[in-house]
């Protein structure tokens, strides 16, 4: 076996408590039904049945290990509340996004100040935890360097969709009031003509109309009627294209803003993006969501 596949099976080991003979469920909740997406659940949510199979390693050795990391923990806390550097933390707007382009692990913001300079980088946290034997990607990314790779990326998107036929003559239009007038208009001359058709066939029962002139009148009645209906079919057609178009205007105008932003938001990346591959400050590959869940996202 391989130091780096050691590495990973000693760490996974250590962190799990299934190889001490325990059953743990409840790590990750999702609810589909009301669009949450699947995330972890913190610790105390896990549902723990102790002793459930035949263990690997001693629980004394497991949970000596934990204090240790929890340990280290403590001491990395300390050292950024004694560095000052809570005051001064940014949002780290690409969390969740990114991983590592060797070994999958995801990238993680670091924000450090020293002597009062601040210095916020990325790193893996596979390297981080495990180190060379289980990933290679020691290099750090300044998160502006990275942001900027980013930005540029969605920029370039909005370039492309915007030069696509498909949207290029997409312009402005007011909503025809006048075409919503017309249909409630043609409402009442339909229901008028019913009406009138109704005392037909009454007047004609008491002798009042004969059987020709009845049916003169009524074709009469039901041409006006018909050429109505037909209008009033094409005129709510247009009412809801023109709906329809607004909706993507209003889409429009999202690109043009972002593509004028010089600086990334939360926003445009939930947009846009769906992952964020690093390799090195100097290969960063941004994979973009497909053109139709980027409209959708714009559209609400």
């Amino acid at each position: 076996m391989s130091k780096k596949c050691q590495v990973l099976w000693y760490s996974i080991i250590l962190t799990n408590r299934a190889y001490i003979g325990d059953m743990v469920q409840g790590k990750v909740k999702q609810e589909l039904c009301h669009n949450i997406a699947k995330q972890y659940a913190d610790k105390t949510e896990w549902i723990i049945v102790e002793n459930t199979h035949e263990p690997i390693i001693g629980r004394e050795l497991f949970f000596g290990i934990q204090e240790l990391l929890e340990e280290k923990s403590r001491e990395q806390a300390e050292k950024k509340a004694k560095s000052g550097i809570r005051g001064h933390k940014e949002e780290n707007l690409l969390k969740g996004y990114l991983r590592c382009g060797y070994c999958g692990k995801s990238f993680n913001l670091s924000q450090t100040m020293r002597r009062g300079k601040v210095t916020r980088q990325y790193y893996c946290s596979g390297y981080r935890v495990w180190g060379s034997p289980f990933c290679t990607n020691k290099g750090r990314v300044h998160k502006d360097i990275l942001e900027q790779a980013v930005l540029r990326a969605i920029q370039g998107c909005i370039l492309q969709l915007t030069d696509e036929k498909w949207l290029k003559d997409k312009k402005m239009e007011e909503q025809p009031e006048t075409d919503e007038k017309r249909i409630i208009q043609i409402d009442r001359k339909i229901q008028h003509i019913s009406v009138k058709i109704a005392d037909l066939y009454k007047d004609t029962a008491e002798g009042i109309l004969d059987d020709a002139d009845y049916l003169l009148l009524k074709t009469d009645f039901s041409k006006r009627k018909e050429i109505l209906e037909k209008e009033r079919t094409q005129l709510i057609l247009a009412v809801s294209k023109a709906k329809k178009k607004q909706q993507n205007i209003s889409a429009v105008e999202y690109l043009k803003r972002y593509q004028k932003s010089k600086v990334l938001t939360r926003e445009m990346i939930e947009c846009f993006v769906s992952g964020v591959k690093i390799y090195g400050k100097d290969r960063i590959e941004v994979e973009l969501l497909c053109r139709d869940k980027i409209m959708e996202g714009l559209e609400g």
